[in-house]
């Protein structure tokens, strides 16, 4: 086999035997892997090569098997071969053991058929390859993820691939899922995936994958990405740890049971309603979950036979419906009738979508294509017991601990507050970063752009008692091993640390912990920090539409810490995270009339949920001057994307007689040029108009007329501007059975005879007439 000289060179300079002595690894107390670890391993130069290359060519024909059974393999090679089989681990820093029973014999030379294909989802299936060689599985050998490395002995070509040995009866502590179904949808063999090439959607990709091909996936979406970094530093340590194939997790799921923590590491991406459903329930009944993963779970798919033999779950479909939708559609509904589109998109709702993953994950995805930043934690999220035993945990306000570029990428995702974020989780690290290479999602999977978007890694408990961390990041292991494709990093002491904390948390100790690294207790705090509220007063009156503050203090018992403190203005139903800890306020425009009560808890670093308090309030009129919108208001698309000169609008009414004393829009950074707002009546006479000056980048701009604009009791007008290089803000429906703002001015309902929201292109001020999709533009009167 040859390996690039310079590859085995950085690895040779970043990764360095174990130098801490233990206690006999394979004596009482100690578990499986620790035992396995240490016999003899395997030089790195026998063994790894992150891609394959050259000539040789084959398959395993399952994805994970367990002790005692034959595992198949059908290679197509043009000279003669050699199969060898490794355990992948720590082995002294070697990183694998090549199986004693590994096959000797020398294969002749094989040419396979053509491979089949189905024309209308471009799947490559090679099913209908012959068995040329396979492997028992000692009845003795350890759960892992295994190579068969397939190699010409002339040194032609070179592929791994890789498999799980799986035990049905192992009750590790930790049990780690394989991202196979993402491997195969990144697998290019027989030119198409679930991204490019020659497939039937009108960008060449193909709605679906067979596990029956080749493995020709680049080292960043393949096991040396990220993954394999993960499972070194874990059985490097001695974790008691199995393995489980994402298939495995789609049929056994009851097998997750058997264990304390279900981990998913890496770029895990491609998951099916069995395997959200197993994890689910896993969860629900005390398992804790540690995402050390990014992008993960984020297309739905199906699992069904093989196009050419019938083999269960051998092939992973998914028709990405999510981009079938605006603003031009690329494929076709998956004829399953299923969903299998984003996790996310609530255009599947009924049928497997309108389910945002962080609801089980506790993340959101954020950040596509290739990134490469880097993790940060600044005070005080450093005094979450996290960070206990690290350097992170000195620091001071005003200080910032950033780990090594790459830890956050090269995909990654966001604590995002929608309806579905997990009650009482918490955040332990906050990096904001301005993504200016277009990878930022706009939607639920189809628009990327600019922008800036937060990282954060969360911890919440659920029902049950169990822990759910993320780290929402697929790179979070290059801080634990130096073995992974692409950038060179070394391990960081306190990336190390916290994934040892983490983990005693969930109740799994190292038996051979590395040099430098301190064993972790796991946290008996089970109460959550008490708040107190300052104000506004119990029984108080506030006025709608303009800010009130809700402020107090809170505090968690020694040695737990306030890690959030958050307020629910709508009877609980979502939870905003208020600024500060100690001390905390939050600000909250209320935007109806009535009897309110505000509810405020915290949480601490365990993940604990204080007592809420309740304080009751009246909501009662705005005092003017006052604007259908409050400053609060911001719209989901602040930018259109329409790059056309046109006046947009709203119509609305008031209930007092007064005056307009200018005009309001919500501006997007990229609605650029001279903007000009106007009052019309509703048949179309302009009542005055203004421009606007000393705007900000972004947000609600307001320009008063020369002279207050007197308007008329229960009477129709429209209010404008000019956006003269277009990128308008418009949610649409928006006037779809609801009107906007309170008494004493207020946006009209769309009518079947009359649509609200109106526009009209054009480069000069116009009255704007013509409506569309009951479009809100976000444009407002100031009222008085």
């Amino acid at each position: 086999m040859i390996i690039v000289a310079m590859v085995l060179a950085v690895l040779a300079a970043v990764i360095a035997p174990a130098v801490t002595a233990h206690a006999d690894p394979c004596g009482p107390g100690s578990n499986p892997v620790a035992c396995e670890n240490s016999q003899p391993g395997t030089p790195m130069n026998q063994w790894y090569s992150p891609s394959a290359w050259g000539d040789i060519q084959g398959f395993s024909t399952a994805a994970s098997v367990t002790p005692g059974q034959t595992i198949s393999f059908k290679v197509d090679s043009p000279d003669p071969y050699k199969v060898e089989i490794f355990r992948l681990g720590w082995y002294g820093g070697n990183g694998a053991r090549l199986m004693p029973t590994s096959p000797t014999t020398i294969f002749p030379a094989v040419t396979q058929p053509a491979c089949a294909r189905d024309a209308p989802t471009g799947e490559t299936d090679c099913g209908n390859w012959s068995v040329t060689a396979t492997w028992t599985v000692p009845s003795d050998a350890v759960s892992g993820l295994y190579l068969a490395d397939l190699d010409e002995t002339t040194g032609h070509g070179f592929m791994p691939y890789p498999f799980v040995v799986s035990d049905p009866t192992s009750h590790s502590n930790i049990v780690v899922q394989t991202s196979d179904q993402t491997w195969q949808a990144y697998n290019m063999y027989g030119g198409d995936d679930l991204y490019q090439g020659n497939g039937p959607a009108p960008d060449g990709r193909a709605y679906a994958v067979s596990y029956n091909r080749p493995m020709n996936v680049s080292g960043s979406n393949g096991i040396f990405g990220s993954e394999y970094a993960m499972i070194q530093w874990l059985e490097r340590n001695g974790y008691d740890v199995s393995y489980l194939s994402g298939v495995d997790v789609s049929t056994q799921g009851s097998l997750l049971l058997n264990h304390k923590t279900f981990m998913s590491s890496g770029h895990d991406e491609y998951w099916n309603q069995n395997q959200w459903n197993a994890v689910a329930a896993a969860r629900n009944a005390g398992v804790n979950l540690a995402f050390f993963a990014g992008n993960d779970v984020f297309w739905r798919t199906r699992l069904s036979p093989s196009i050419v033999d019938g083999a269960a779950d051998r092939t992973v479909t998914c028709y990405k419906m999510t981009k079938m939708e605006f603003p031009t559609p690329d494929g076709i509904a998956d004829p399953s009738g299923q969903w299998t589109g984003t996790w996310m998109d609530p255009n599947g709702a009924g049928i497997g979508g309108n389910s945002p993953q962080n609801q089980l994950t506790g993340t959101l995805f954020d950040a596509n294509g290739y990134n490469a930043e880097a993790i940060t934690v600044t005070y005080p999220y450093s005094t979450d017991r996290l960070w206990r035993n690290t350097s992170a945990a000195s620091l001071q306000p005003g200080q910032t601990y950033t780990m090594q570029t790459g830890t956050l990428g090269y995909e990654w995702d966001s604590d995002v507050a929608n309806s579905v974020r997990p009650q009482g989780e918490i955040d332990m690290s906050s990096t904001s970063v301005n993504l200016t290479n277009g990878t930022l999602l706009k939607d639920y999977g189809n628009t990327y752009g600019n922008g800036t978007a937060v990282h954060s890694l969360t911890l919440y408990k659920a029902a049950s008692g169990a822990l759910v961390f993320s780290s929402g990041t697929v790179q979070w292991a290059w801080g634990l091993s130096t073995l992974h494709y692409d950038l060179a990093t070394a391990e960081d002491p306190v990336q190390e640390q916290a994934t040892v904390n983490l983990l005693a948390d969930m109740g799994a100790q190292p038996t051979t912990l590395q040099t430098g690294l301190v064993a972790a207790t796991q946290s008996t705090d089970t109460t959550g920090p008490a708040v107190s509220v300052a104000t506004p007063s119990s029984g108080a009156t506030v006025p709608a539409m303009s800010p009130v503050t809700v402020s107090g203090t809170a505090a968690d018992a020694a040695p737990g810490v306030v890690a959030r403190v958050e307020v629910s203005t709508d009877g609980g139903t979502t939870w905003q995270p208020a600024t500060g800890l100690g001390s905390w306020s939050y600000s909250w425009t209320p935007t109806q009339l009535g009897s309110f009560n505000i509810l405020v808890r915290g949480e601490d670093d365990s993940a604990n949920v204080g007592a809420t308090v309740t304080i009751p309030v009246t909501v009662g009129p705005q005092s003017c001057p006052c604007s259908i919108f409050p400053n609060s208001a911001s719209p989901a698309k602040p930018d259109s994307g329409d790059v056309s000169a046109v006046n947009v609008g709203v119509k609305f009414a008031t209930s007092a007689s007064g005056a307009v004393t200018g005009v309001r829009f919500y501006k997007a950074a990229t609605n650029t040029g001279t903007h000009v707002g106007s009052l019309w009546t509703s048949s179309g006479a302009l009542l005055g108009s203004v421009t606007f000056t000393n705007e900000t980048p972004s947000g609600w701009q307001t320009a008063l007329f020369a002279q207050p604009i007197p308007i008329s009791t229960n009477t129709t007008y429209v209010v404008s501007y000019l956006a003269p290089s277009g990128h308008y803000s418009a949610d649409a429906n928006y006037f779809a059975g609801q009107g906007a703002g309170l008494a004493p001015i207020t946006a009209l309902q769309s009518t079947s005879t009359s649509a609200n929201g109106v526009y009209k292109y054009g480069t000069a001020t116009t009255f704007p007439s013509t409506g569309f999709n009951n479009t809100n533009y976000y444009v407002d009167a100031v009222f008085q």
